[in-house]
């Protein structure tokens, strides 16, 4: 019979064995780190520019809803309350705190501008409504902004 004893046989594992293992985990979990952050960061971006495109369809239907003969009026250089945040971009931050008698905005929106601005289509009774969001201070959108744009008709008979 044999004698099988410890020291003539391998058993377990070498240091080196273990360092190169250590090594292949630590790689394998740094690529599902960077994959996960890339996620997060698109699923992030993705939600900020839902933002953008609610408050600026928002804005496009509300003054869409004013119709053609108001918006009309505006163009002639009538300014009241209604008018007063057209052609330049004012924060949401902003526009909450003057509303009183609106729901203001949920904190998520307050990190955007918006820029309404409002022009005679040709000789036709036809605005067009062009609104403009972007974000502010150091909010990014892959975009960079939204604009979406809708005509007004006086009667759309022309």
């Amino acid at each position: 019979m044999k004698n099988h004893s410890r020291a003539s046989g391998k058993q377990g594992l070498t240091m080196l064995e273990v360092l190169a293992a250590m090594l292949v985990m630590a790689v394998a979990m740094g690529i599902i780190y960077s994959i996960f952050s890339f996620s997060s960061r698109g699923t992030l971006d993705s939600y900020r520019e839902t933002l953008a495109y609610t408050i600026a369809q928002e804005g496009l239907e509300w003054y869409a809803g004013l119709g053609y003969d108001i918006l009309r009026y505006r163009m002639q250089g009538m300014q009241d309350e209604i008018h007063k945040d057209l052609n330049h971009f004012v924060s949401i931050r902003e526009i909450n705190a003057r509303s009183t008698n609106l729901a203001p905005y949920p904190s998520d929106y307050l990190n955007f501008e918006r820029k309404v601005e409002i022009k005679q289509v040709s000789s036709r009774r036809l605005m067009r409504i062009t609104v403009t969001v972007q974000p502010s201070g150091s909010l990014l959108l892959r975009r960079g902004s939204v604009i979406l744009e809708k005509i007004v008709g006086g009667e759309f008979g022309w």
